[in-house]
């Protein structure tokens, strides 16, 4: 059994749609549907109307019966029954929303439930029309989460066995869990990529192949590198790094997920040739390559520590990520001199000052004593990656991507390489950010 993860455009938007009996037809497959993200905003948007006492969350939620109905009468005149029910209790919960003046944790995770489960009637309808008889699983009585309610972690041990009963030819609205006294719940960020994954664990699936709006993952992005090309074999190493610095199609977790349980990921969208896209397993032959591909974060901004205090203190990294932390802080990378002396935190521009402001508040008394000189900060940057299997082992590859960007004057901030030699990673300005991807491209992957 495979199982198919399908973003949310390809069922609200009508081609794409058309184009789903073609990709599952004669397969033993169990569909995991994303919500169409513009019907969640939109919906999301009513709530808040609603909390605040405005009427026209009405105007918003009618958007949203409107785009659904448009999508269903496009192939077949009578309404689902399924899709009728699930905006009557939107509508309902929009409704008490907007008594009560308040949008709880779990009447968001309910709506955000419900989005989900727009995009799997719609599909379930649809198939139906063409002959492919399919049924919706509900995702509260087969993923088992934590109590939060949203960003809760799957219990992959007690999810399991709920999954005995389900068979081919299933349809779950994906992104959703619930605890074990049934209250709905949001796992995870990034959380339909998430519950897919579990699902294929959980039913010893041989592959997930994820039908996105993208052809899979490229060796740059193509809006910057116009000699960017599709990637058609990746290791998990790789596609995680790349997926973290950038490269979006799937959340390096989900990724890490699947990789633990030995089940690959083929990426790749219907407009391809069959076979085409981004296959993600493990790789048995040697990497033709040095490096497979570049990502990069924009908006980013780089914080750093300077003083003695740093020299030789015991825990004091530690300390600074466990204050950041609390803050809510997320750290993308970390450089530190050999002297001990500095310590630099790359995050996106918007943590960047408030990790600024908890550091400084945290070490006042180490200002006011000058063993901690600056806690300074730098706008306008990007992390750029270089990923590759093929640098493993490879000596001379980061003096080859740094003598390139000395050739293109263009300064680095900053440098991280993981231990596993699969990536380099730098900051520098974002304003060379197009000179330096074009650059590392056209010598290592042209």
């Amino acid at each position: 059994m495979k199982v198919y993860k399908l973003a949310g455009n390809y069922i609200t938007d009508i081609e794409l749609l058309k184009s789903v009996p073609e990709m599952i037809k004669g397969k033993n497959l169990v569909i995991v549907t994303s919500a169409d993200s513009d019907l969640e905003k939109e919906m999301l948007i009513a709530a808040r109307l609603a909390e605040g006492g405005n009427s026209q969350y009405m105007d918003s939620f009618s958007n949203i019966y409107e785009t659904v109905n448009k999508i269903n009468i496009s192939f077949t005149q009578a309404i689902s029954q399924g899709i009728t029910r699930t905006l009557s209790d939107i509508r309902d919960i929009l409704e008490g929303v907007y008594l009560v003046k308040y949008l709880s944790p779990s009447s968001e995770a309910v709506l955000r439930q419900l989005s989900s489960f727009i995009t799997a009637e719609i599909l379930k309808a649809y198939l139906n029309t063409v002959g492919e008889e399919y049924q919706i699983a509900d995702p509260t009585n087969l993923f088992v989460s934590g109590k939060k309610t949203i960003g809760s972690t799957i219990d992959l041990d007690k999810t399991t066995p709920k999954f005995k009963d389900v068979k081919a030819k299933t349809i779950i609205p994906g992104g959703i869990a619930a605890d074990e006294e049934g209250r709905p719940t949001i796992p995870g960020q990034y959380s339909f990529d998430y519950t897919a994954v579990v699902a294929a664990t959980a039913l010893e699936a041989e592959e997930i192949v994820i039908w996105t709006d993208k052809e899979g993952i490229y060796t740059a992005d193509p809006d910057i590198v116009e000699e960017a090309y599709l990637i058609e074999k990746l290791s998990p190493q790789e596609a995680m790094e790349l997926s973290y610095f950038g490269a979006k199609i799937i959340h390096p977790f989900a990724f890490n997920q699947a990789f633990a349980h030995g089940i690959p990921i083929f990426i790749t969208h219907s407009q391809l040739e069959e076979g085409k896209g981004t296959y993600i397993s493990e790789k048995n032959e040697p990497p033709s390559q040095i490096i497979s591909g570049i990502a990069s974060i924009k908006d980013c901004a780089i914080v750093t520590i300077c003083g003695s205090e740093l020299t030789g203190k015991r825990g004091f990294a530690a300390e600074v990520f466990t204050q950041l932390a609390a803050s809510g802080v997320n750290i993308l990378m970390i450089s530190q001199a050999s002297s001990e002396n500095s310590i630099c935190l790359v995050c996106t521009k918007e943590e960047a000052f408030k990790a600024q402001k908890t550091l400084s508040r945290h070490l006042q008394q180490s200002i006011k004593a000058n063993t901690i000189q600056e806690i300074s900060l730098i706008q306008g940057v990007e992390i750029i990656s270089v990923v590759g299997q093929g640098m493993k082992d490879r000596p001379g590859t980061a003096g080859k991507i740094f003598s390139l960007l000395g050739d293109e004057k263009i300064s680095i901030l900053a440098i991280a390489q993981g231990s596993s030699e699969y990536s380099i990673s730098f900051a520098i300005k974002q304003e060379h950010s197009a000179v330096a991807l074009k650059k590392i491209h056209k010598d290592f992957l042209g």
